[in-house]
């Protein structure tokens, strides 16, 4: 949990929670019903199952995102890649793309590359986690979420 990991960030971030500030619909939608989602899922006790009791700390959060944005973005919408951020360049980006970088904190240079890309219209910074939108139907948007 990023409140218990560092509180420093936690607090630097807060004022970016809970969609303030974000007038675009898709975006808050997609902070309010994906990020920000609390209720549990069927998938949430087998995946808690599959990891050992040190790694829930770290990792229960993450793939929990990680199941309620491949709900969200399912096959009709695009593709979904989930990649670390230090292999960014491989990446090649195309229209209904949906990018989940990790560790974007240490590799910041990267991220940035990323949120330069034309292709590239949303952006979601959860400080550990980037997600990039490839929609052209959208306007070109960087947002920091206190995740």
């Amino acid at each position: 949990m990023l409140l218990f990991s560092n509180p420093y960030i936690w607090l630097r971030r807060i004022r970016h929670r809970n969609g303030y500030g974000v007038h675009s619909p898709f975006a808050f939608c997609f902070i309010k019903q994906v990020l920000e989602e609390h209720d549990a899922y069927y998938a949430y006790i087998e995946m808690d199952g599959r990891l050992k009791w040190w790694q829930r700390f770290r990792y229960r959060r993450h793939q929990h995102l990680l199941f309620r944005l491949h709900n969200f973005w399912t096959a009709d919408k695009g593709e979904i890649s989930v990649k670390s951020a230090e292999s960014v360049m491989e990446i090649q980006f195309r229209e209904g793309l949906m990018l989940v970088l990790t560790d974007i904190h240490r590799y910041r240079d990267e991220w940035l590359w990323v949120k330069r890309n034309p292709q590239v219209t949303v952006t979601f910074d959860l400080y550990d986690i980037g997600i990039a939108f490839c929609l052209a139907k959208l306007n070109k948007q960087d947002y920091i979420v206190n995740w």
